[in-house]
């Protein structure tokens, strides 16, 4: 199975990750308390944060050179098979044309989230995959990633703001009538209010993820998937 017919866009993700229609926003079950996850960017240790610099290089040059000596040998990059190196060409539809891969900007994204040292040897991007509260599931609900999001009436800019929203967890509502949009989710905050956001600012704590570590080579990525 390619790429495009499995992660190519992060509509289609949005789509497998928040799959489960809402009940009316006045069921008793759709109260939630408010938390929020603020950002956080904290590596550990000097060679650490260097390695960090080095792959952002290689990300942002479309470095496939750079980038693949940074990769674990058995490395996990899905939930399907695809393993070390090979997995992660394949997977990512790097063997030709590698510079037309999504794999550059779903890296780009990670970093520019940030990133959170376990100890000394290990890390993960985004922080909000460490950071997720155990209370809320990871399929149900999601986290605003951005300072005063706006949230809006309709999935159109020029629609009427409701409220403005920070770093919070929010309750998806999947649609698939005329407001159904790739750019814009609906969702309900904590106090049950609806809305859209753009979905630039929404994430689900099993999107995608990387973990590296440091190891008898130095620092590898040890995998880079989403899903559960």
């Amino acid at each position: 199975m390619t790429l495009i017919q499995t992660t190519i866009t992060r509509s289609i993700l949005f789509t497998l990750l928040f799959s489960m229609p809402l009940a009316p926003a006045t069921a008793a079950e759709d109260d939630f308390a408010e938390y929020i996850i603020k950002p956080r960017n904290i590596i550990y240790g000097a060679d650490a944060r260097q390695f960090v610099k080095r792959f952002r290089q290689a990300v942002q040059n479309k470095d496939l050179p750079a980038l693949k000596k940074m990769l674990d040998q058995q490395g996990k990059f899905s939930f399907g098979g695809h393993h070390g190196i090979a997995g992660f060409m394949e997977l990512w539809e790097l063997h030709t044309n590698p510079e037309q891969s999504a794999v550059w900007k779903t890296l780009a994204e990670l970093l520019d989230l940030g990133g959170v040292s376990k100890n000394s040897k290990s890390m993960i991007f985004p922080y909000l995959f460490t950071d997720w509260p155990d209370q809320y599931d990871a399929f149900e609900y999601g986290a605003i990633t951005g300072s005063r999001v706006n949230m809006r009436t309709l999935p159109s800019l020029d629609s009427q703001v409701i409220r403005q929203i920070s770093y919070e967890i929010v309750k998806p509502i999947r649609e698939t009538g005329v407001n159904a949009s790739p750019d814009w989710q609906k969702i309900q905050a904590h106090d049950q209010k609806t809305g859209y956001v753009s979905t630039r600012y929404l994430r689900s704590p099993i999107d995608y993820r990387m973990g590296f570590n440091k190891g008898s080579e130095g620092w590898k990525m040890t995998f880079f998937v989403a899903g559960d």
